[in-house]
């Protein structure tokens, strides 16, 4: 658990969370925060696909369904709201 590669991939763990909040400082600051917050969903989607990539982890029906969800509340939103 304290091997130097377990500790690069915690580190880089947190660089990219680092990252994320700053950016996600810099979005929130730029649009409304409902709009903000309704693409924050498709954070789950890019989780999926890079599951797939780097861990080949298989797609289930379940995932699919999910991330089906997930766009069609975002494009509902963005013809009504």
């Amino acid at each position: 658990m304290l091997s130097w590669s377990y500790m690069l991939w915690i580190l880089g763990a947190i660089g990219v969370m680092g990252v994320y909040a700053l950016l996600w400082q810099q979005i929130i600051a730029k649009m409304p925060i409902s709009t903000a917050y309704m693409f924050k969903g498709t954070s789950l989607i890019f989780v999926l696909l890079f599951s797939v990539l780097l861990f080949g982890e298989a797609i289930t029906l379940n995932n699919v369904i999910g991330a089906v969800i997930i766009i069609a509340g975002i494009v509902l939103y963005a013809r009504c709201g």
